[in-house]
């Protein structure tokens, strides 16, 4: 659906602007390859925006959020007791005690979490239609021939901030379909909003614990903070 590759071009680009901004060793690295640099970032953004347009793309031939939706409910089947059983099963050589318990609990999706999680897409759908959409499209998409000022005044329509909400919503409904698959939970919406600071100060954590974005960023992190100690001990 492209949920996870949004974020990593969204927080990849951020990392890299945050720490160049913030630590002047990382901008003197980034300016020995300048055009190199600008050409990664300008390919992370259009990524970021593309990546977008796939997740709220209405087409019901692609694979977006709606037709996953559609697809999860049209097959309830999926998320019976029966089915997690046999996933739980899958590779064990004997069923385990626990398993009794654990099945007899898992949530059958409701037409009721259906609606609500639709409307939650509804709702982000109409921020990206808003705020992101025409850029997807006008700019990068199609390359229609706009103006300096015209290009200018779409993405100045834009916000770090907003993108950041909106891809914490698709991490929460990606966790929240991950869960009751895997788990047999009630798809409960759970932002687990963080901002570039945050993420780039707060210690690695294991793999359910953590998002794409905060992945990426910690990766971006240590990648320019590893060359700029090597550049360091190159020049002493």
């Amino acid at each position: 659906m492209g949920v996870e590759a949004a974020a990593r071009f969204f927080y990849a680009l951020q990392a890299i602007r945050f720490l160049s901004a913030r630590d002047r060793s990382v901008l003197e690295l980034l300016n020995q390859a300048p055009v190199f640099w600008k050409t990664n970032m300008g390919a992370l953004q259009e990524a970021t925006f593309t990546a977008l347009g796939r997740v709220f793309d209405e087409d019901g031939r692609t694979h977006n959020v709606d037709r996953l939706l559609k697809v999860a409910q049209a097959n309830p089947g999926i998320f019976t007791a029966s089915a997690l059983r046999t996933r739980k099963r899958a590779g064990a050589p004997v069923e385990p005690d626990w398993l009794d318990d654990y099945v007899a609990n898992a949530y059958l999706p409701r037409p009721e979490d259906w609606r609500r999680l639709r409307k939650h897409v509804r709702k982000w759908r109409g921020v990206y239609a808003t705020n992101y959409k025409n850029i997807r499209h006008r700019v990068y998409a199609h390359r229609e021939r706009i103006t300096l000022d015209e290009k200018a005044e779409l993405f100045g329509r834009t916000s770090y901030e907003e993108l950041e909400k909106l891809l914490a919503f698709l991490d929460a409904l990606h966790e929240a379909l991950w869960q009751l698959y895997n788990n047999g939970q009630k798809p409960v919406i759970r932002y687990r909003r963080r901002s570039i600071v945050e993420m780039l100060s707060i210690e690695a954590v294991g793999r359910r614990g953590t998002t794409a974005g905060e992945r990426i960023a910690r990766d971006t992190k240590q990648f320019l903070e590893r060359h700029v100690s090597r550049h360091r001990r190159l020049d002493e």
